[in-house]
């Protein structure tokens, strides 16, 4: 009997001793954060000494710090929800991995919507004042045309529109794609010819492929008839870019135009040495 006492005090010794669980270090990023804070908090504290990262590249810092002084846990950097704009890429390097025994885990907070957006909020917009500005507008639109000073607002780099590919800086609204000022409003405008004259050839075509009064498929000197006069109405359109396809109905690109003879009136017939 009294071995039985002494057997049941030996399991209750055992099971009662404290087990040493992995440490866990948390890190926080938050849209109200501040990068001088320590980040190991969710939200800012009441005195707002402390709190969450403000910045990834802060948080990326303080898991590489933490992790050269353990070799055991678990590091996980939580984003709180919002939209954290982006100017320059967010790179992860071979020393921001984890191990087996110290994984690095990046993730958004539980039921938090978390944005990472390489675009920037825009606001200030108001109605064109500037009658210079006016007058090259329809009558029906000027009262609809709003402006707004982006180097005021941190953009100095509004991008280049490339032959392909770019489309230089783009404007979202409500989550939809704004268009490009641009004529016609929608679709394509139509080619009425491509005259067959020029001072230079720019693309011999496809001799073995005949199709418009027996011309070569992609033969032209650079000179395309349309429907419609509207560019005559343009005030000043300095350079414009043109989009279409040029030569080949499965090759479309931009190309852009600094004539400021947009058209002959007689024979409504656009001169553009850039296409080729």
């Amino acid at each position: 009997m009294a071995n039985a006492h002494r057997f049941f005090l030996f399991i209750i010794l055992i099971f009662s001793l404290p087990f040493a669980l992995p440490a866990q270090t948390v890190f926080h990023i938050s849209p109200a954060g501040n990068d001088d804070w320590s980040g190991t908090i969710a939200s800012p504290n009441p005195s707002r000494t402390d709190g969450p990262f403000a910045s990834f590249e802060r948080a990326q810092k303080a898991v590489l710090t933490a992790k050269g002084k353990t070799e055991e846990g678990e590091i996980t950097v939580l984003v709180h929800e919002g939209v954290y704009e982006r100017t320059r890429t967010l790179a992860f390097r071979p020393e921001d991995s984890g191990t087996p025994k110290l994984p690095l885990v990046w993730r958004s907070a539980p039921g938090e919507r978390v944005v990472l957006s390489g675009g920037k909020a825009i606001s200030g917009f108001t109605v064109v004042k500037s009658e210079s500005i006016r007058n090259r507008l329809d009558r029906n639109a000027r009262g609809n045309v709003l402006r707004v000073n982006l180097k005021e607002q941190g953009t100095s780099d509004f991008g280049t529109i490339e032959q392909r590919g770019s489309a230089a800086l783009e404007l979202f609204f409500n989550g939809s794609r704004m268009t490009l000022a641009r004529w016609p409003n929608k679709e394509w405008l139509r080619i009425a010819d491509v005259p067959q004259s020029g001072d230079s050839l720019y693309n011999e075509g496809l001799d073995r492929e005949r199709r418009f009064n027996n011309v070569p498929v992609g033969r032209h000197y650079g000179r395309i008839s349309y429907m419609g006069n509207r560019p005559s109405r343009w005030k000043d359109p300095g350079t414009a870019f043109l989009h279409g396809y040029w030569t080949w109905d499965w090759s479309d690109s931009s190309r852009s135009k600094h004539s400021r003879t947009w058209v002959s009136r007689s024979e409504r017939l656009l001169l553009s040495s850039s296409i080729s």
